[in-house]
């Protein structure tokens, strides 16, 4: 801790209580010695109770009126370039926040180079510097990206100036206008279909249940039945495989017709994946279990029920062991 600093901080009248708190805090945590410091904008926001936005505003502010200033960056060059914080000098006394102030005034670039270009890249400097080659920006490059000098320096980009890029922003725009056509082939996924797309079908399946009740109700509940992904073709064929297994148990005198689900109920119900029907499907496309020379029907019989299909199935297994 700086106890000039802390002092010259309790004794200066900012003119706004963030800028005060900003300052209050990189004061307190600079060395007493060189009256520098380096901490995170997290860091800086959490003690000073201030959000990170705030903290960058004020250390544009602060740098501008001289209160802080860049300092010599060789004190973080060991961390990683990623997250390396920036240096900043703290001023004690009045003499020091004028002559840095006027330092800034007449000559941004080379008074804070790293906020300089930050700015022209359009990026308000905080404390981390992200961009591990800003620090090798030649004075003179940035003078002239801040005077906005004609020339291919005015249009470095923020890629440019980090060192992984020399693309103008001209030429990253015309890349982007050539790239949608790989995107463009892609199927519009079933959760951002219109309704009037998802209902394109739902008349087969209207018909194919059969039982027509609540048609409203039912429509929805097709549209939220499709936005999980299940695929249309199982439900059309579900459907009819219920409305057949329906019609057998009321035939039967299993059940009778106020028994059976509304539609609306069966595909909330997701009643397309119950056992009943995936079975139903097996028989429908169960492939031969033996060879017509073993003596050994290929499919099961049309118009069995579950029990006499469960049946079916233990014979046609028991031959087959036989």
């Amino acid at each position: 801790m700086s106890a000039k600093a802390t002092g010259y901080a309790s004794d200066t009248k900012f003119g706004s209580l963030p800028r005060r708190c900003v300052f209050s805090v990189m004061a307190d945590s600079a060395n007493h010695k060189t009256g520098v410091m380096w901490h995170s904008i997290d860091s800086i926001a959490e003690s000073a109770e201030v959000s990170r936005r705030t903290v960058q505003r004020q250390l544009d502010d602060l740098v501008e009126l001289g209160y802080i200033r860049e300092g010599d960056q060789a004190y973080v060059a060991h961390l990683p370039a990623r997250n390396r914080p920036v240096v900043y000098e703290v001023a004690t006394c009045d003499a020091d926040r004028d002559a840095w102030a006027e330092a800034y005034r007449v000559d941004p670039a080379t008074a804070a180079p790293l906020r300089a270009a930050a700015k022209v890249a359009g990026k308000r400097r905080g404390p981390e510097v992200s961009e591990s080659h800003l620090a090798e920006v030649s004075e003179s490059h940035v003078g002239s990206m801040v005077r906005g000098d004609t020339g291919a320096q005015s249009e470095v980009s923020l890629g440019a100036i980090r060192g992984d890029s020399t693309v103008s922003p001209k030429q990253e725009e015309n890349r982007k206008e050539q790239e949608p056509s790989s995107t463009a082939a892609r199927p519009t996924p079933v959760s951002k279909l219109r309704n009037d797309q998802l209902d394109a079908r739902f008349d087969e399946f209207w018909d194919a249940y059969g039982k027509k009740v609540g048609r409203g109700q039912a429509v929805k509940a097709w549209r939220a039945a499709l936005r999980t992904g299940v695929d249309v073709d199982l439900v059309i064929t579900a459907a009819g495989q219920a409305r057949e297994y329906y019609a057998a148990e009321i035939a039967a005198g299993r059940t009778a017709p106020q028994y059976v689900p509304h539609p609306t109920t069966w595909l909330n119900g997701q009643r397309w994946a119950d056992e009943r029907v995936a079975r139903e499907a097996r028989r429908a496309t169960a492939a031969a279990v033996a060879t017509p020379a073993a003596g050994l029907v290929e499919r099961a019989p049309d118009g069995l029920d579950d029990a006499q299909y469960a049946e079916w199935e233990r014979a046609q297994l028991a031959r087959r062991r036989a």
